[in-house]
């Protein structure tokens, strides 16, 4: 909790120690620093992509796969990547979506492969660590109209008051 004193900004450290601002600037305060407290909230998303696009610049049929929680954004953990039946050769395009900009940021190939008893389905898990600004968007397109769920198990970053 902040306070107002003669002294200037007073506030309680994450041990409860009483820390005073003397600056007239109030950034020092939201400003997150090593060792703060971060709570992350778990926002895992599972989407299905099936409709082909082969274009390469965010144009299109795109899936939306998560979008960056208000205020302080989304940490990205993993991308898991599973076919859903027999595969054709193709490509799961990611883009980063910022307001209406996307930018290209990964290709994964997937290759053709025929789904038995024996065999299974393509299946990728990526570790990713990326940090998805608030209102940003991480979204998908499949080149061929390969039936892929795409799953993203992410956090929502806050800081308890």
């Amino acid at each position: 909790m902040l306070k107002y004193t003669s002294n200037g900004l007073s506030y309680l450290d994450e041990v409860g120690n009483n820390k005073v601002f003397t600056s007239n600037s109030l950034t020092y305060v939201f400003k997150p620093e090593i060792g703060q407290r971060v709570k992350y909230t778990a926002n895992t998303t599972s989407t299905k992509l099936s409709t082909a696009n082969t274009n390469m610049d965010g144009t299109g049929t795109t899936y939306s796969l998560i979008t960056g929680a208000t205020t302080y954004g989304t940490l990205i953990k993993t991308i898991t990547i599973k076919g859903e039946q027999s595969l054709s050769r193709g490509m799961v395009r990611f883009f980063l979506k910022t307001e209406s900009t996307y930018s290209i940021v990964n290709e994964i190939e997937i290759p053709a492969i025929q789904e038995t008893q024996d065999q299974s389905t393509f299946a990728l898990s990526l570790k990713v660590g990326f940090r998805l600004e608030a209102s940003w968007e991480l979204v998908a397109t499949t080149q061929i109209g390969n039936n892929i769920i795409v799953t993203v198990e992410g956090l929502d970053i806050s800081y308890p008051a």
